[in-house]
């Protein structure tokens, strides 16, 4: 690999771990419940249905505050794949493995559907009103 491309790929590592520390330090310090700061979830403002992700900035924000119950009460999806994120990161091989990006496609599309079923145990899946 050319001495420049090593250098593109640095600098992009770089901008990636500033982009995500200044936005973690956001999250920290505006909870996204009662601020107008973070942009609102356009498919649930379109159809009316939560997506795989709608709760996800409020579940972040209470993890980075320690309390982990509410995360999950905001978006289970997130909680449980923070540490499979962790090994993807941490672990490159599986991060490239085929299998991967297709089990994320089924588990987010069927997880998007059962959070949007007005039946319990299925409504403990849609983000908390609190």
């Amino acid at each position: 690999m050319p001495a420049y491309e090593k250098k593109q790929r640095r600098v992009g590592k770089v901008l990636v771990f500033c982009g995500s520390l200044t936005a973690g330090i956001l999250l920290f310090l505006h909870d996204p419940s009662s601020t107008s700061f973070f942009v609102p979830c356009l498919f649930r403002q379109l159809t009316g249905f939560y997506c795989a992700g709608c709760g996800s900035l409020r579940a972040l924000h209470h993890i980075l505050h320690g309390d982990i119950p509410r995360a999950w009460k905001m978006n289970p999806l997130l909680v449980a794949f923070l540490p499979f994120f962790g090994v993807l990161v941490l672990v490159p091989r599986i991060r490239y493995s085929r299998w991967i990006p297709a089990v994320v496609a089924v588990v987010v599309i069927a997880y998007t559907i059962l959070r949007n079923v007005p039946a319990w145990p299925f409504v403990l899946l849609a983000p908390s009103r609190d």
